[in-house]
């Protein structure tokens, strides 16, 4: 089953089977119905409607007044421009669960929002439909992907782990815009990779670091895990880190203040889900409530919040997003704005990262023209691009060069930047 959003991001449609002549079938990706899918309502979009209704008003004749001399005014019809070509870009994803059905959200609504606002300008090169992909669900969804030539593009989630399925894109031709920070580089000869967001080992150098410089009496770090859940945050974490490590392993559901207290670990940093973490907070608070606790991105998901109530206080996580909600900067305001009016929320983490990623495919489309190989090429050749989140510059291999794991701490029940040290 290959998931396709027809009316909702969470929507799932079956791959359904094409007949040849000859009598043989293969599979392809639906094409979604446009008629169902309602429009994103974006104060944007308002003002453009009304921008056209009242071009529309200006340009049409008051009738003549009667007279000898009147004759009825001759028009000739303007010839109406062709529409913008069709494309989509696919949104690969891995929703093991319902919590990574929520993860992928954000940086998926980011990105629809920068298509459907690109789609309201005045001369779109291309309307773009952006198709969620779920490789969890189906092992042949990469390769339905690349032998679709109306795939012009393709943006990885920030969860993906399926490193072979972006590798096979690439090798189709593809230009791939990668949000996760698992794996190495992606180089082919045909296909264009960049990843704008910072890797697992650009995490776990922040989480290091934080440790190093938190205060407290008591030694050493804790560094615990939910294996059904965990990321492999832990492994990195312990070979960048300076500070003793006093335990470093699996610990089971209601175990991490026990843990804390018994080792007298100053700092616990967990590896798993929101579930897991809001549970290690809670028993930190009950039974070890000095010791501090760090976590990935995983941690600035609604539920951690909501699940660890107060315990919450004073945790922090690092994330490779970049969170613009409290941003005074105009463009950053007008895109938090029209993202909490297209859905009904403040944007989560990697929405920002959603939107640049479209950006970039965007910007390909509107240079070079709306096909796969104008795309990549375009892609395969960009050593810089300007975005929502800042300036990314990309290395040789397409990695961005500055990408930054941003921290954050709990502060009144909600996340607040922490200060870099200085």
């Amino acid at each position: 089953m290959l998931r396709v959003d027809e009316t909702s991001f969470l929507a799932t449609q079956p791959i359904p089977r094409h007949r040849h002549r000859n009598g043989a079938t293969h599979r392809r990706l639906p094409v979604r119905p446009r008629a169902r899918r309602g429009p994103i309502r974006t104060k944007a979009a308002v003002t453009i409607l009304a921008l056209v209704a009242l071009a529309a008003a200006c340009e049409t004749d008051a009738p003549a007044a009667p007279g000898p001399t009147s004759s009825p005014a001759r028009h000739s019809p303007s010839p109406s421009p062709d529409p913008p070509p069709h494309v989509r870009v696919a949104f690969l994803q891995e929703l093991h669960d319902d919590g990574a059905r929520e993860r992928a959200l954000a940086p998926f609504q980011g990105a629809e929002l920068a298509f459907a606002a690109e789609a309201l300008g005045a001369d779109p090169a291309a309307r773009v439909d952006l198709v969620p992909v779920d490789l969890a669900a189906d092992p042949d969804a990469a390769a339905i992907v690349a032998d679709d030539p109306s795939f012009v593009a393709a943006i990885v989630g920030p969860e993906v782990r399926h490193r072979s399925a972006v590798r096979e894109l690439t090798e189709a031709g593809l230009a791939v815009v990668d949000l996760s920070p698992f794996g190495r580089a992606v180089i082919t000869e045909v296909g264009a990779w960049r990843r704008p967001v910072p890797t697992l080992l650009d995490h776990a150098d922040e989480l290091a670091r934080i440790a190093e410089g938190a205060p407290g009496r008591r030694r050493g770090l804790c560094l615990l895990e939910e294996p059904t859940t965990a990321i492999g945050l832990l492994r990195p974490v312990l070979r960048a880190a300076t500070t003793e490590v006093v335990r470093s392993g699996p610990a089971a559901p209601g175990s991490v203040g026990d843990i804390a207290r018994e080792t007298r670990c100053r700092i616990v940093v967990f590896d798993g889900d929101e579930e897991g973490a809001a549970s290690a907070a809670r028993d930190l608070a009950a039974e070890a409530p000095r010791t501090l606790l760090l976590g990935g991105d995983r941690l600035r998901h609604p539920p951690f919040l909501s699940l660890a109530g107060r315990a919450a206080e004073g945790a922090i996580s690092v994330c490779g997003c970049l969170d613009l909600t409290f941003s005074t900067e105009l463009a950053a305001q007008r895109f938090v704005q029209d993202l909490q009016s297209a859905y009904g929320g403040a944007p989560g983490p990697y929405a920002v990262e959603g939107w640049d990623a479209a950006g970039m495919v965007i910007r390909a489309l509107g240079a070079l023209g709306p096909t796969r190989g104008a795309v990549t090429a375009w892609i395969a050749t960009v050593g810089s691009f300007e975005g929502l989140g800042g300036t990314y510059t990309f290395d040789g291999r397409g990695q961005a060069e500055e990408a930054e794991a941003h921290a954050a701490v709990v502060r009144g029940g909600r996340w607040v930047a922490l200060a870099p040290a200085p």
